[in-house]
């Protein structure tokens, strides 16, 4: 049995339909909450938590047994790749057009340049000011850790 890990965004259903049709079994990857009716319906369903949450529980989980933490305090830096292709398109883009005069290019995926610079937040800001990355980070690390700790994630 041939069996292929699929994320489950975008480009990942027809990346499905050419494997099954060659022999192989596919599982979701789903990053997102998925409901009971989708379990029932599809077996070949993993969901797993938030890809900045999952490395820092890994780590936390044996200091929290041995003692239990009461607050985290946590920064992420994530990669371009984590937007898709269109802003990995255009970092390279950007980056040639500081070295090559002429081959400038204006942002159209994020709100500024990306190339040699950093973007002070990750996905939509939410009404409370924080933004829904940091939202799930707090949100999901209360879920598989302890819902009584303490985080601020920037």
């Amino acid at each position: 049995m041939k069996i292929a890990i699929i994320g489950g965004g975008n480009g990942g259903y027809a990346a499905a339909a050419d494997l099954t049709n060659n022999g192989h079994e596919i599982y979701f990857w789903q990053r997102s909450k998925i409901s009971r009716d989708s379990l029932i319906k599809n077996k070949n369903i993993i969901s797993n938590a938030n890809c900045t949450v999952i490395p820092m529980v890994v780590a936390l989980k044996p200091l929290h047994d041995r003692a239990t933490i009461k607050r985290v305090v946590v920064a992420t830096y994530q990669s371009v790749s984590g937007s898709g292709k269109d802003a990995m398109d255009e970092l390279w883009n950007q980056t040639k057009g500081i070295f090559v005069p002429g081959q400038e290019v204006d942002p159209k995926v994020y709100p500024k340049q990306i190339a040699f610079n950093v973007i002070p937040h990750i996905d939509v800001f939410m009404e409370d000011g924080q933004t829904k990355e940091e939202w799930k980070m707090v949100a999901e690390t209360k879920k598989i850790l302890d819902p009584k700790i303490k985080l601020t994630a920037t």
